[in-house]
Formats: structure tokens, sequence, C-alpha cells
């Protein structure tokens, strides 16, 4: 071997690619963005209850097409409307924090009867039903629990809930450094294509957790009426009584209360739709140039976005 092209060699030493001479390919195009779409879109609705958590989505994260037609339905705009076509949910309902039926109230003084109550009622009489109770001597009969609460404090008809300080931000950087570790892996051995899909999706997740992270999470009711009766009343269902003693703003709070985000682009929510269209951009672009790649860089991405 002539020296020159020893030296060559000698300075561009081979890089060994694991499962390199195989025919098999791993197509994972088809399920990449759509496996574990519910438990991301979930998880990407929590984001705006704790503080900092909208810094530390900087990694391949799965489930970008149910996360973009999940959120997408939020921008309001003919834009929009031709990339997420459907009718348009308020933030509270498309992050679960309302929208569910609450038990049925009767006021006592006013006789106002409320058929459907806020989801924040049914959370109340949930806790309500797990006190433990005083057990009542005589005859059985199907178990009711009946609890008398006496609210003394009136919010304000908009209250800003502070964000819920998680100390697990060591743990949350686990996933950030996989898919560091990842991307370089795919860049060490030449999988241009798989490592520049796990990169874009590490942008993308971070962006979008930064934007859906930066709603402010507040509580609302409605004002009472000025000169109206105390609010006593019962919430009821068929194995809980609760009745509520107190102003008709506290009980206000109760029945008609409501959960819900605050962003700064509302009513239209662009900056949403922009990371809708972001999200469905990496799902298409996966959609094609992950099948491009090694079959090693497809079991990486694969692992990495599970």
């Amino acid at each position: 071997m002539p020296a020159i092209l020893r030296n060559l060699l000698a300075d561009h030493p081979r890089v060994v690619v694991p499962l390199l001479g195989t025919n098999f390919r791993l197509d994972t195009s088809g399920v990449v963005g759509v496996f574990g779409g519910e438990q991301a879109v979930s998880a990407m609705g929590t984001i705006p209850l704790y503080k900092n958590w909208k810094w530390l989505g900087w990694y391949n994260s799965p489930g970008s097409y149910e996360i973009a037609k999940r959120f997408g339905g939020l921008a309001k705009s003919r834009f929009f409307d031709g990339f997420f076509p459907g009718s348009r949910a308020d933030p509270a309902t498309l992050f679960e924090m309302d929208g569910s039926r609450g038990p049925k109230f009767e006021a006592a003084h006013s006789g106002t009867v409320i058929e459907e109550t806020s989801h924040l009622a049914t959370l109340f009489m949930k806790e309500c039903e797990e006190l433990n109770g005083t057990v009542v001597m005589g005859r059985q009969t199907q178990p009711v629990g009946v609890t008398i609460a006496d609210l003394k404090h009136e919010p304000p008809t908009e209250v800003v809930l502070k964000q819920v300080v998680s100390h697990s931000a060591i743990v949350s950087g686990i996933p950030i450094l996989v898919s560091v570790g990842t991307c370089v892996t795919c860049a060490f051995i030449r999988d241009w294509f798989s490592g520049s899909m796990i990169l874009l999706g590490m942008i993308v997740s971070g962006i979008s957790c930064f934007v859906i992270g930066s709603g402010t999470f507040i509580f609302t009711h409605p004002l009472p009426a000025p000169g109206s009766p105390p609010g006593d009343g019962v919430i009821c269902s068929e194995k809980e009584f609760v009745l509520l003693r107190g102003k008709e703003g506290a009980i206000n709070a109760i029945t008609r209360g409501k959960f819900g985000l605050r962003f700064k682009s509302q009513p239209n929510y662009h900056d949403i739709g922009w990371c809708s269209i972001l999200l469905m951009t990496q799902f298409l672009a996966q959609l094609i140039l992950i099948p491009q790649g090694k079959l090693f860089g497809q079991l990486i991405i694969s692992r990495d976005a599970s």
C-alpha cells in the first residue's frame, strides 16, 4: 500500500456503525409522531401549573401529531382554520380544567336551583366524601354522607393562583441529556437523517413547552348581585349531601367558580397556533426522513422518542 494512502487512512479512521450490513429497515415513520400522544398531551397540559417547567422541555418528545391537533384548535383565524378545522374551544376546556358537570345545587333562601354546577363543586364534593365522618346508629339503610361546610372566606372575582413549586428539575434534566446523547451518537455514526430529527424534536418541543407554559393559572367566579340574600344551600349526589353556609360570594365560588388559563395572545392565540404548525412540520419531517436513516439510528430515535 502506498505511503500516502496509509497516511490518509491513519488520519481518517473508519467509524464502525452497528448493524450497517443488515438489509432490515425499521420503518417507524408511521408511528413516531403518534404513539404516546395522549400521555404527551396530558403532560403538556400540566406545564402551566408548575413553576419553571416551561424551561425544561428541550428534549425529543413523542406525540407531536396529537399535540398539534389538540392545541391547534385553540388558534382563531382563517389561516389556522385551514390547518386545524373544527370547533374552537377555550383554554380551560382544552386543558381539561373545566367542562365537567357538577352536582345539583338548591339555595335555601332565594330558592334558586342550579341543575349543573361547576367543576369545582365536583372536586369539593369528592373532598367531602373522603372525610372521616361520625357514624349515626340506627336502622341500616343505604349509607349517605352529610357534610356541613361553613365558608367564611369570600374570594375576589378573579384570583391568580400560585404555581406549584417542584424540586424535580434534576429528574427533568434526564430526558434532555438522553436526547443530546442520542443526537451526538447519530452524528458520530454519520446518520444525519436520524440525528437531525432528534435535534428538530428537541427544538420544537422546547419552543412549544415555553409558549404553552407561559399561560397564567387563574380562578374566576361571578360577582353576586347587590343586596342578595345569604347563599346557603345544598349540593347533593346519590351518596353525599353537602350543606354550604356563607355569603353569596363564597357560595358562588363553589357552585359557579371556574379554573382557566390566560395567555397574552388571547383571544386569537396565534403563538399557540404557530407552535402547532411547528409540531405538524416535525411530524411530516419524521414521516419522510426517518426511513432514510440507518437502522441503528432508527432504533435510537424510536427509543429516544418513547
